[in-house]
């Protein structure tokens, strides 16, 4: 929001930090609700001397709050004689063998055991974990590990990486509680190293069938030139007929030799076209986007294979699928109990169905949109296989209309590769573009199912906010452990803010900075004008045909409407409960 001098509204958290009484203050009540002192202590054995590891994150924790943009700004301001040297922290966030995971996972189970103690906490609220990932764009490409992606917001490809989180929305508060930073390799060039390693796989298996008729071959000769070798112990027809045979099966083992020969010819040229076309592809586009200058010039460390930094770097390389199931089990194994899993449709596949089948004993469902592509599901009523788009075309007649949502939906039961879920095509308003969403929850009606999904925004406004407000993303370090160090630490004042904000406020995070009216009823005009603009939203969406699912995304997204929201009070909590 633009200063004006008429405006009587101040943030509450920049009256907070415009004081720095009130901001230490606010602070050490925070931190010693989470109990910062013990579990920054256990960071300290990573140093040896000087400055304790304790002191430095707590010192990382607090600088936005004084509005300190990096160690550097700290160091400007005239601090340096009493918090150490400037290396000091350098140092310590390029320091492989810190455990940033453990540091966010203590943070946020302690969040959610302060919660668990408060008695005016709903029991029964909607649990969830939310996976989605999101652009992280760097200024140099000399940054360890980033590479070329691309940003399905802007349909930009821009040079990063790509920040895959797990989040948990506890029925009021979304906290982050798990990251991984991803590299692509490219689209192109993926394909043509898949397509040359298949061309090895069966040139192998060439090679060992040609294996094969050799040997029978060989074997077929010596039993014919045995047989004939006898003919003169015994002779008669019977003797004769058995050379006959075995010169068949000798002239037959010759020819399955000749065709296994031509055909590991005809594989291995196959191999030298794909790895051909591997080195024009990577010519064109380079594995990570990046030249080979580029390579040499990119930021480079050696690390231990037993230190916590080596093993954040090789998750860069993993599919995000892989990783994401790896936050999923670890998630369940730290004691957070969800409902549902809550995904966009790039992570819909048959390895999540199967992982939430076998943890937590089955009783964590999984609510996903999913691309209308190729996937098959096998329709319960029949036993038959379709497409997406076939049992569309099968039951699109049959549609039924909500009025409450002003929605057409049809309800599918199927199976996906064996494991049961039901199907919701959905088609908002007077949009044209049908939709799918995926549930394991055979007992969610369709209404209940949109109220649950609306909760993955949440995630959204995490990432905007976080980027925005507290730099998530924005390190300007060329070392990766740096990068991983700066995310954990946005992380983790991300989720003390969104507990001050609830005790203070009784509402979830929503806004970071966003303008808090002095007066309740400046609040409940607000929350009249948003339920206002969201009718009027959805009539404008029937009007003009728009899908009202893609413009409340689009609404957590662009800078733009989010700072027109602002100018009427409004906070992306009110959009998620009003959506």
């Amino acid at each position: 929001m633009q200063p004006n001098k008429n405006n009587k509204k101040i943030d509450e958290l920049e009256k907070i930090i415009s004081d720095s009484v009130n901001t230490t203050d606010a602070l050490t009540d925070v931190m010693d609700k989470f109990n910062t002192k013990i579990i920054f202590k256990t960071f300290d054995n990573v140093k040896r001397s000087g400055v304790e590891g304790s002191k430095i994150l707590t010192i990382l924790l607090i600088l936005p709050f004084y509005q300190v943009a990096s160690i550097r700004a700290l160091f400007k301001s005239g601090l340096q004689k009493v918090i150490g040297k400037k290396d000091v922290y350098y140092d310590f966030k390029n320091n492989e063998k810190i455990n940033w995971r453990m540091l966010l996972n203590l943070i946020a189970c302690r969040f959610m055991k302060i919660m668990q103690s408060d008695s005016t906490v709903e029991t029964n609220k909607i649990r969830a974990f939310i996976f989605d990932d999101s652009p992280i764009e760097k200024t140099t490409k000399k940054t360890e590990g980033v590479s070329l992606i691309h940003d399905h917001v802007t349909g930009r490809f821009i040079f990063g990486y790509k920040l895959l989180v797990c989040g948990y929305f506890d029925g009021t508060s979304f906290i982050p509680i798990d990251f991984s930073l991803h590299r692509e390799k490219g689209n192109a060039l993926e394909t043509a190293q898949h397509t040359c390693k298949t061309a090895l796989g069966k040139l192998e298996k060439a090679k060992a069938i040609l294996a094969t008729a050799k040997a029978n071959k060989t074997q077929k000769k010596k039993k014919l030139k045995s047989l004939r070798t006898d003919v003169g112990k015994v002779s008669g027809k019977t003797q004769q007929n058995k050379i006959e045979v075995a010169e068949k099966m000798c002239a037959k083992a010759e020819d399955e030799f000749l065709s296994a020969q031509k055909e590991v010819v005809k594989k291995k040229r196959q191999l030298q076209n794909a790895l051909h076309h591997v080195q024009e592809t990577e010519k064109k586009h380079p594995a990570y986007g990046l030249s080979k200058t580029d390579k040499k010039e990119q930021y480079r460390k050696t690390r231990k294979k037993n230190t916590y930094g080596y093993e954040r770097f090789k998750e860069s390389d993993c599919s995000k699928i892989d990783n994401m199931l790896n936050m999923l089990r670890r998630a369940v194994k730290n004691g957070f109990v969800a409902d549902y899993v809550l995904t966009d449709s790039w992570f819909f596949c048959y390895e999540l169905l199967y992982t939430l089948c076998h943890i937590a004993k089955g009783q964590i469902h999984l609510i996903s949109m999913v691309k209308m592509g190729n996937q098959k599901f096998t329709m319960l009523q029949n036993g038959k296989e379709y497409s997406i788009k076939s049992l569309l075309k099968l039951f699109e007649r049959k549609a039924q209309y909500c009025k409450k949502l002003k929605a057409h939906y049809i309800k599918v039961q199927s199976t996906y590769k064996g494991i049961r879920v039901n199907m919701f095509y959905v088609k908002m308003g007077r949009s044209n573009d049908w939709k799918l969403l995926v549930t394991t929850d055979l007992n969610l009606n369709f209404i209940k199912l949109l109220e649950v999904y609306k909760i993955r925004w949440s995630i959204e406004v995490f990432f905007k906010e976080g980027k925005q407000h507290l730099k998530l993303g924005q390190s300007l370090s060329q070392n990766f452990d740096a990068q991983i160090a700066d995310i954990t630490m946005s992380m983790v004042q991300y989720i003390m803010l969104c507990y001050y904000k609830r005790i203070h406020y009784q509402q979830s995070m929503g806004y970071l900075f966003a303008d808090i009216s002095k007066e309740m009823i400046e609040k409940n005009i607000a929350e009249r004008l948003w339920d206002a603009f969201v009718e009027l939203q959805s009539i404008i969406g029937d009007i003009a045909g728009f899908d009202v699912l893609d413009i409340y995304q689009e609404l957590f997204r662009k800078k733009e409407t989010a700072e027109i929201i602002k100018r009427i009070f409004i906070s992306p909590t009110q959009i998620i409960n009003a959506a």
